[in-house]
């Protein structure tokens, strides 16, 4: 299986000679697509790629002809009633896994899960988090791409929805590192108190 090339922010505006908020500009308007699997943006080798094509001062060709811009029309109308039915599934899709994991989480926290099951739990959701994310980019378009006030509220409740799934990821990344913190420590002092058992024993 091939490896798959990530960059970051600031690898990308050194490049391109541009401020870090740019990037993330860039990235949270949906124009530039990217996965956030913990604190920080990633962007793919080829999506940057794409997205710098897409960018390219190309010479002015020929003019159209009279045809072009009905069929030209429909395309785009119908290309963006697709997108918009595909946000609203999305933001479904993302609201219902925040709400799993959210209870999944406050199920842990209350019997205080193992490592193990908190390891599940933070590679589960992050996955999720990073799948519906990369179907988000894929889908939206950036919000000016949406000529109407209705589709741009279903472009921002999409990605509201991405972002509170994200917020959870979060909070269970947090308490993962809290329940392996808590683990190590008690590991710790069982080992400790073996020790003086043994030295008492001898």
């Amino acid at each position: 299986m091939a490896s798959i090339s990530f960059r970051d922010v600031h690898g990308i505006a050194d490049e391109l000679g541009v401020d870090v908020q740019t990037v993330r500009r860039w990235i949270q308007s949906g124009r530039l697509r990217a996965f956030k699997p913990g604190k920080e943006y990633r962007v793919r080798e080829a999506d940057l790629e794409e997205f710098l094509a897409a960018r390219e001062v190309r010479p002015k060709g020929s003019a159209p002809s009279p045809l072009e811009p009905s069929l030209f029309k429909g395309l785009e109308e119908e290309r963006r009633r697709l997108r918009v039915q595909l946000l609203r599934e999305l933001k479904e899709h993302a609201a219902s896994l925040a709400s799993r994991y959210r209870q999944d989480l406050a199920q842990l926290t209350a019997r205080r899960g193992s490592s193990a099951e908190w390891e599940r739990l933070e590679r589960e959701s992050a996955f999720a988090s990073i799948g519906t994310h990369y179907l988000l980019q894929d889908g939206s378009g950036a919000p000016e791409g949406l000529q109407s006030e209705p589709e741009r509220r279903v472009w921002r409740a999409a990605h509201k929805a991405g972002q509170d799934l994200d917020a959870v990821c979060n909070d269970i990344e947090a308490a993962a590192a809290s329940a392996r913190e808590v683990a190590g420590l008690e590991e710790s002092e069982g080992l400790r108190a073996l020790d003086a058992y043994r030295r008492r024993a001898g």
